[in-house]
């Protein structure tokens, strides 16, 4: 049964908050063993995963990480499987009657995997808890984001809202490197072991990192951002 409302995972209150977008990037080989490869049913995808979940009506999928009350931003079933979809047109040999070869285009179907992934955007809401004088973090939504082969142009396909997400998450185990027992998803995200970089922090102008910083200069905003989250508490404990 679909809920009628999301409440979204905030700060408690009196809490001081940051919200930050993270990329677990397919390109570094670490996050492509976690969370892109599966081994029949003992290690499963997350991106396997997730299409279990909208599809199925476990979890909502949305065109967006704002998650409201009404669910107006929510995708039906049929846009997620059309949205899944992946068309392509190949050329194909085949031969006459007398035998001589040619050529022909087919167009070809294929639901999307795990390789026509770049990676995951994860939302994250960081705080200071002032009543337990505490730095914690809350994970709010993964969107699996695609990249287009011709265009190389990287767009979320849809967010779900990990509160929601939780009893699907824990019914799969998750590569969990170091672990000393078996963990679930559920488990590997609550402790956030997942190797990711900065992309956005919460600003006026709902900027992306890579809008104003390039290279070099973008990998040290991300250092930035996290020796800014980590001194909230010795700043707060300073003064």
């Amino acid at each position: 049964k679909k809920p009628e409302r999301l409440d979204p995972l905030s700060a408690p209150k009196g809490a001081v908050s940051y919200r930050i977008w993270r990329i677990i990037d397919f390109k570094d080989p670490a996050a492509k063993t976690l969370f892109a490869r599966s081994k029949g049913c003992e290690n499963v995808a997350l991106f396997d995963i997730l299409k279990f979940g909208v599809l199925s009506g476990m979890v909502n999928a949305f065109d967006t990480d704002v998650f409201d009350s009404n669910l107006k931003h929510r995708i039906g079933t049929q846009k997620i499987k059309n949205m899944l979809m992946l068309t392509d047109t190949v050329d194909e040999k085949v031969f006459d009657a007398e035998g001589n070869e040619t050529s022909q285009q087919v167009i070809r179907q294929k639901e999307m995997g795990s390789e026509d992934l770049a990676g995951f955007l994860i939302c994250e809401d960081w705080y200071f808890d002032t009543h337990w004088s505490k730095l914690d973090k809350r994970l709010i939504s993964i969107s699996p984001v695609a990249k287009d082969q011709k265009t190389l142009k990287e767009t979320p396909l849809f967010y779900v809202y990990f509160n929601e997400c939780r009893e699907l998450f824990g019914s799969f185990r998750a590569v969990s490197p170091g672990a000393l027992e078996p963990e679930s998803y559920d488990e590997f995200f609550l402790k956030h072991k997942y190797p990711s970089f900065v992309v956005k922090k919460n600003n006026i102008f709902n900027r992306s990192i890579n809008e104003y910083k390039k290279g070099k200069d973008a990998e040290m905003e991300h250092d930035e951002t996290l020796k800014k989250l980590h001194g909230t508490e010795s700043d707060l404990f300073d003064h």
